[in-house]
Formats: structure tokens, sequence, C-alpha cells
């Protein structure tokens, strides 16, 4: 059947998702929204064998991990993994050299290859990380969106080619020079007025988690430090290590801790009273 674009969305069940996609196998679009069974490798081969495709956006699909078959959509213009949460990105993605647009969760090293690349959207994630400079050769980029996330450190981009420049100005970024991207007036600081001393007490916090910690992302949705860099309000989902707990109470600036997605187990609060700056838990 002739048909340049397929819907698949409402929960169908993987089955359902299999046939639909294999009804057309020439499609150029394909859109799957709250396609749960799609993180199976399975499904996923069957997707990244359209070789027609050149827009594919997956919302709300349960994926996990993104299979390295996904090299084989060489035609691929625009790619949109959204409300997804990720434990690998395989570089296999660096070789869609005709990918223009872009939506992810994290920053993977590999970006600097895509260099067609001329929207890169990272909004809205729970991104804490290194703003990788070879993303500075993407000499077609054109728009960047890295608002909305918990922390992106580094240097902004200084690419020629840049018309829209979207931060967060609590990101620890500098700006190496002066850029017309940005629609509006910012705070952030150029490189040569911020000194890089000691992490943050959020920082510090990610860095620990990063190091003993699987999927640490998952972990932190929210942390702020004052001008001291002490934290003051933190945000922690899958709480299930009462030692989390205990290093919450070495934060004696606290003042808001929200505890969401509670793990099994018993978790003794009682060691939080001796934060006396703390109003809301």
């Amino acid at each position: 059947m002739n048909k340049r674009s397929l819907d698949v969305f409402d929960g169908d069940s993987p089955e359902a998702v299999i046939d639909a996609i294999k009804k057309y196998k020439d499609i150029e679009e394909l859109s799957l929204y709250y396609g749960y069974g799609t993180e199976s490798t399975n499904i996923q081969n069957i997707i990244y064998s359209i070789s027609s495709l050149k827009e594919l956006v997956l919302r709300h699909c349960s994926i996990t991990s993104i299979s390295d078959s996904i090299g084989n959509l060489k035609n691929l213009e625009v790619l949109k993994y959204m409300e997804d949460d990720f434990n690998t990105i395989p570089e296999a993605i660096g070789t869609l050299k005709n990918l223009k647009e872009f939506k992810i969760g994290k920053i993977p090293s590999f970006l600097g290859n895509l260099t067609n690349l001329e929207i890169l959207d990272l909004s809205g994630n729970i991104i804490y990380g290194e703003l990788p400079e070879s993303l500075n050769n993407l000499t077609k980029l054109k728009k960047i969106y890295l608002q909305g996330n918990l922390n992106v450190r580094g240097k902004i981009l200084t690419n020629d080619s840049l018309d829209t420049c979207v931060y967060s100005d609590n990101y620890s970024i500098c700006k190496v020079k002066d850029m017309t991207c940005f629609a509006e007036e910012n705070e952030i600081k150029p490189c040569s007025d911020v000194t890089y001393g000691e992490l943050d007490e959020c920082e510090q916090i990610h860095d620990y988690l990063m190091k003993y910690v699987e999927n640490y992302e998952d972990i932190v949705r929210r942390c702020i430090v004052n001008s001291e860099g002490k934290a003051v309000s933190i945000t922690l989902a899958y709480v299930t290590d009462q030692n989390y707990v205990d290093n919450l109470a070495k934060l004696t600036n606290l003042e808001e801790l929200m505890l969401y997605k509670w793990g099994y187990g018993k978790i003794n609060l009682d060691v939080l009273k001796s934060l006396k700056n703390l109003v809301t838990v």
C-alpha cells in the first residue's frame, strides 16, 4: 500500500504495532505515541529496517535502550525521542549524516558527527552534564534548545550559523563571545568573568551518583544552590537507599526537600531532623 506517513498510538499492543508497520514498508514518516512494547529489540529492528524513513517520532514509548540497528536509517532527517529515559544511546546515530533535526534526553558525545544537523532540541529533560565543544563543528546548526534541564556546564555554542539559542540562566555555563542568536536578554556571564573553583553541593551530589549509581539521572530531578554554592532545594526520585537520606542530613542549608516515586524498603527520615533550615518536606 502506498502511504507517506503513519501514526500509531493509544497503547496499541506490540503485535498491533508490528502489523501496522509491516503493512506500510515504504513510509517516510512514522510517529508512535504511548507505544508500550516498543522497547523490545524486535519492534525496534522492524522500525529501523524501513530504509525509506525520513522522520521518526517516538513519544512515551517506554524505551530505555536504543537498538544499534537505527544506523540503517540512512535517509532519516528528523529523529525525536520524547519523554523516554535512556540507559544507552548507540554511536550508530552518529552515522546518520542526513539528520537535520534531533531531540533526545541526553547529550551524547557523537553529536559533533551529525554534520547536516540544523536543529538540536535537548530541552525539558533531566540533563546534567557538559556541553560538548565539538558541537561548534556543526556548520549548519541553526537552532539549539537546552532550557528546562537540571544543569548544563561549559561554554555556549558559537557556531556562526546559529539564529536561535535557548539556555536557562541558572546553568553553569559562560559565553566566549556575544551571540546574536538570543531572543532576549540573559544572565550568562562572559567566560573571562567566571572562576571555576570547587564544585557546589549540587555538583558534588551529581558527581558522586554518576560514579557509584547506575541511571543516576533518574534520582536527582532538581537541585538548587544559593550564591555560596550550598544546596537549598532538592527533588529526589526512586529513593531506595538509606545512604541517600543520611547524606542529605549533611546539607545544613537545605530548606526544601521533595521525595517522590518512593522505592521499596524502609527509609528512616528521622536523620533529617537535624536540618534546622528545612521547612518543606
